[in-house]
């Protein structure tokens, strides 16, 4: 590991103040289960490492009917997993989170850093992205939110500007008639990344069965995590037959463009986001046809990741 100077700032003018004196030598240090791993192999080589850890009221957790649910920077995957109103209110967050390596990765670390990281194959970015989920970002010239899939420019980059840091994802309660599922492939389950990941949102109206809305968000098969907004325009509007399903399924592997690597070739990787599509906007559509309670809606998706 090369040497860096280390700073624990007290708080978040401090650290902005930090990373725009040092630039691109400076990193954030948040739940480290990337930094260490990057740093450790220099692909990462910082000068300046800045540790937010510290900075009080980052690592808070919050729920009320008007603002949703609010997760904090440094809060963990391990803290959302066990949360009791998480698992009662956003089954799908929670669900994603088991998604995320081991219990001793979850501990540590963090929903906006695994965000920030900007990687495609990320294993909790499709679910805040296909939720509709919007970020909070505090920076020299103030704060601002934005929908969270405007973080991503590509394969490891975000659009984060000279200071800013992300401070907490903003989530709204989902409406009624909501069913929500994330479907991971790998080959070792929630001990390695995705080689394909699909969340599905679909929102029913209760008087016809229709879907009102849908939203469908891939990871690793492209350059960032995006919406499958074809698949979503065959879903809206529509009865949820099955013949429909498999348009839309079809629609979302053509809209990706997946890359072959030692994991998988691209072939496979289209293929098996039409069959996972297929797969998770009909679980999606059960959930919320049924009126299946949100605890039980976690349980299957826990199920289907493990």
């Amino acid at each position: 590991m090369l040497p860096f100077e280390y700073f624990e700032p007290a708080t978040l003018r401090r650290a902005s103040s930090l990373l725009v004196k040092y630039g691109a030598d400076a990193r954030i240090l948040n739940g480290g289960t990337d930094f260490m791993v990057r740093v450790r192999q220099h692909f990462w080589k910082p000068k300046y490492v800045v540790n937010i850890k510290k900075i009080k009221g980052l690592d808070h957790l919050t729920y009320s009917k008007n603002q949703g649910l609010r997760i904090g920077a440094t809060a963990t995957y391990g803290r959302v997993e066990a949360d009791p109103v998480v698992r009662q209110r956003f089954g799908i967050v929670s669900a994603s989170a088991v998604a995320v390596g081991g219990v001793q990765i979850r501990n540590l670390g963090t929903y906006i850093g695994n965000a920030c990281n900007a990687s495609p194959a990320a294993d909790s970015t499709p679910t805040m992205v296909a939720m509709g989920a919007k970020v909070k970002i505090y920076g020299p010239n103030g704060a601002r939110v934005i929908p969270i899939e405007e973080l991503f420019a590509g394969v490891g980059r975000n659009t984060l500007q000279a200071g800013e840091i992300v401070t907490e994802i903003q989530l709204d309660t989902p409406p009624p008639n909501t069913g929500f599922i994330y479907i991971k492939h790998s080959p070792r389950s929630q001990m390695d990344i995705s080689v394909v990941g699909v969340a599905s949102v679909i929102t029913l109206n209760p008087d016809n069965g229709r879907c009102v809305d849908a939203r469908i968000a891939l990871g690793a098969v492209g350059p960032t995590v995006f919406r499958a907004k074809k698949a979503e325009a065959i879903l809206k509007g529509s009865e949820l037959t099955g013949d429909v399903l498999s348009r839309a399924a079809i629609a979302a592997a053509d809209e990706s463009s997946p890359i072959g690597d030692v994991r998988a070739p691209a072939e496979y990787r289209k293929d098996m986001v039409g069959v996972l599509t297929r797969r998770a906007t009909a679980y999606a559509f059960d959930m919320a046809k049924s009126g299946m309670d949100v605890r039980k809606q976690q349980a299957i998706a826990i199920e289907l990741i493990t």
